[in-house]
């Protein structure tokens, strides 16, 4: 009785393998095509349209109006309650590189003695996951300074994350003013 040899070549291996990974990018895509809330993703921003883009539209707004509303009160510590405790921000009249809630508060305890009150000019609302977005664009804040009420205008984003309790809070705040020209 002959002897086969049973065992697979280098080449019938590779062949195997590039199959697995085959069938696993393919089953990473299915996955994928699903996106967030069944919206077609194929980038790391989400593309909307219609209904499910003006949701987010509609809470970058109500976020914004929460935020400029905390502005209003005066309480720093109201505003940095909208930041989450991992927090990165860059203020817009601070040289400083912020993280956390504390340094935050610490920032706008200085910062509401303008009486900031800022309105968007124009803005962008790019969806990352159904749990968090980014939203950018320039606003104006009117501020007390020197006896007057001046105008500053500013470049703005937001990414803004839902936390364990479903609350929308800031992750990173970039705010710089707008370069003349």
């Amino acid at each position: 009785m002959e002897k086969r040899n049973v065992g697979f070549s280098i080449n019938t291996l590779i062949n195997i393998f590039l199959v697995f990974i085959t069938v696993g990018f393919l089953f990473l895509g299915a996955l994928v095509s699903k996106g967030i809330e069944g919206v077609k993703t194929n980038q790391i921003v989400v593309t909307m349209q219609g209904d499910a883009m003006r949701k987010y539209e509609q809470i970058a707004m109500e976020n914004f109006v929460r935020w400029n509303e905390a502005l209003q009160s005066h309480d720093a510590k109201k505003v940095a309650e909208l930041y989450s405790s991992e927090a990165t921000f860059l203020p817009t009249l601070s040289p400083k590189f912020m993280n956390g809630n504390e340094e935050a508060e610490a920032y706008f305890k200085r910062f509401l003695k303008k009486n900031p009150m800022g309105k968007v000019v124009k803005e962008k609302v790019q969806v990352l996951s159904s749990s968090s977005y980014l939203h950018s664009g320039l606003y104006n804040f009117q501020i007390d300074e020197a006896g007057g009420r001046y105008i500053v205008e500013a470049r703005f984003t937001f990414l803004w994350t839902l936390d364990e309790q479903g609350i929308w809070k800031i992750a990173h705040h970039h705010s710089s003013v707008k370069p003349k020209g």
